[in-house]
């Protein structure tokens, strides 16, 4: 668990310095003052989900996958309600809120889904 947490630390502080070095020069006028708080979201998104998927590993094989899929729905649920909300409010910075938000949503995705791999297959061997 401990070792997730280190590993989100570095995605996220990579993350960080990327969207940092690439607003501030290349994609300046792409900026919403809301980004950080996205990435926040997110980093906070993962870090519950990781957690409620652990426990569920501990719990049989039947249990996993119907707990796995509960969350990872209303991961999507929250993510779906919290960019339309900010997109129609802010119509004007809308399209470079989605594309910033799918891009971190398909990254913490990815990264959810490559830690809690070893997990569960170290808890079934």
């Amino acid at each position: 668990m401990k070792n997730y947490f280190l590993k989100l630390s570095i995605l996220s502080a990579l993350i960080l310095l990327i969207g940092a070095v690439l607003f501030c020069t290349v994609l300046s006028q792409y900026f919403v003052i809301v980004m950080p708080f996205v990435l926040v979201f997110f980093i906070t998104l993962s870090s519950i989900l990781h957690k409620v998927l652990v426990n569920a590993n501990k719990l049989k094989t039947a249990r996993f996958v119907p707990v796995f899929m509960l969350a990872t729905f209303i991961k999507l649920m929250l993510c779906l309600i919290f960019m339309a909300s900010y997109a129609m409010a802010d119509k004007e910075n809308a399209v470079p809120f989605i594309l910033f938000f799918l891009s971190l949503y398909m990254i913490f995705t990815s990264f959810e889904v490559y830690s809690i791999l070893p997990e569960v297959r170290k808890a079934r061997a």
